[in-house]
């Protein structure tokens, strides 16, 4: 695990050494099925810029309950917890909720505009199941507006997460972070876990 803060908030950051647990055949033709499905092909995201699907929003399409997954998801619970004592102010958490947990695909030329997340949770955990060479890259913006584009700030207020496959980043929901250009022909395929301890 390594800790760090950007712009006074805290990021955690692990990676996951077993690629069969987010590179199986399995998981790989289910996600496949999942981003082009009809659902998502209607599914517009007002955070991107360009050709990207997501399942944001869709409560019939459940990435914790995609064949495959299952190992992935006990290795994310687990760093998750690992992390309770970063996040949250309760002295002993025993679990966490998830109130919304979802996958994103972008395409070649697509960019995320800045955002916060705007749901009651103690964190948001990503996890970088495909990042191709010359992929968009997480940027956390300092005082970023919402659905501005992370072009529109100075250098000193952009800090680059430089990402690989098989990475977890775990920071604070209230971060503002947006996704530079993906320039590659190859998607680039993330799982967002929004999470609060009880």
């Amino acid at each position: 695990m390594l800790l760090y803060h950007v712009f006074g908030k805290k990021v955690v950051r692990f990676h996951c050494q077993d690629e069969a647990l987010f590179k199986n055949k399995t998981l790989e033709l289910e996600l496949q099925k999942v981003f082009e499905s009809k659902i998502l092909k209607d599914h517009k995201v007002r955070e991107q810029i360009g050709v990207v699907q997501s399942t944001c929003g869709c409560p019939n399409i459940r990435i914790c309950d995609l064949p495959g997954i299952e190992g992935l998801i006990q290795w994310l619970e687990n760093k998750i917890m690992e992390c309770s004592s970063i996040f949250t102010t309760k002295p002993i958490a025993q679990g966490f909720t998830t109130p919304r947990v979802w996958a994103n695909r972008m395409s070649k030329d697509c960019e995320g505009k800045c955002h916060i997340h705007e749901v009651d949770v103690d964190g948001v955990a990503i996890f970088y199941q495909n990042i191709p060479i010359n992929s968009g890259d997480l940027v956390f913006v300092r005082g970023g507006t919402t659905y501005s584009s992370f072009k529109d700030y100075d250098d000193d207020d952009l800090q680059y997460q430089n990402v690989r496959a098989g990475d977890l980043l775990i920071h604070d929901r209230t971060l503002p972070h947006a996704i530079t250009t993906h320039c590659s022909d190859e998607h680039r395929v993330c799982f967002i876990i929004e999470f609060k301890y009880f």
